[in-house]
């Protein structure tokens, strides 16, 4: 099948009970070793177009294998944006005509090895699946992970910040913000402190308090960015808000 759908639990549910009668073994009592919870999004623009704006995830590996696809990966899980019109299109799949001429993200957590431990389960069954507690567990996995990525601004926002700021380590922040800009983003900026950590130009705990530096400024530059009511109709707003929306309906 598809993934055009997004499944509840009792579609879960009904899913490992047709699957149980079909191979007429008991999946409720498989043991599950890897978990997949996403949801499509419909977007203004093309997916690809809002992945400038999503920056580093700690502790995560940010790759755009092509065009149209984010990921950003560590040993255990894996977060994945991808153009699904374009996926779909490529494997010569039929568009669900709620989908058709529309702009569609799809956002997933994979979690691939040690999903006891990511879920706090002592073990995960087909019939935990659908149970509502790690139900929870797993949309909550999904959203905060999205959170965690570091929001990238737009670089003409800068001048706008500069007008409102108030003390020094506001000042500090910009000026960081506006270096990290001028070379190419946030991805250029860590990969060049990774380098030189690499070629012993910097030592580790010079490239963590850089990186911390970084992090640091884009958190307060989004703090900065809201308290000023600036950046309401960007990019990265729109698909905040449509992460918010799906968290308000989705059980």
């Amino acid at each position: 099948g598809d993934n055009w759908q997004t499944l509840g639990r009792k579609d879960t549910k009904f899913a490992i009970e047709k699957l149980s009668d079909d191979l007429h073994l008991d999946i409720n009592k498989a043991k599950v070793t890897r978990a997949d919870f996403g949801t499509n999004i419909i977007l203004k623009n093309s997916p690809s177009e809002y992945y400038y704006y999503l920056g580093e995830l700690p502790r995560y590996i940010r790759n755009t294998l092509t065009a149209n696809t984010l990921y950003f990966k560590n040993n255990t899980n894996t977060l994945c944006f991808y153009d699904k019109t374009k996926e779909q299109i490529r494997a010569k799949n039929e568009i669900p005509a709620l989908y058709r001429n529309k702009n569609v993200l799809r956002y997933e957590i994979r979690c691939l090895s040690n999903i006891c431990k990511t879920l706090k389960q002592e073990q995960v069954t087909g019939e935990t699946l659908y149970n509502e507690d790690f139900y929870i567990a797993m949309f909550k996995l999904w959203k905060n992970k999205y959170n965690h990525i570091h929001k990238v601004q737009k670089e003409n926002k800068t001048l706008e910040i500069m007008k409102t700021i108030t003390t020094k380590t506001e000042l500090k922040d910009i000026g960081i913000i506006a270096l990290i800009n001028q070379i190419g983003g946030e991805e250029q900026a860590i990969s060049i402190i990774k380098n030189n950590q690499k070629n012993k130009v910097i030592k580790n705990k010079q490239a963590y308090d850089l990186r911390q530096a970084i992090s640091q400024a884009i958190t307060n530059q989004g703090k900065l960015l809201a308290n000023n009511n600036t950046d309401e109709n960007s990019m990265i707003e729109e698909l905040n808000n449509k992460i918010e929306m799906i968290s308000k309906y989705y059980r």
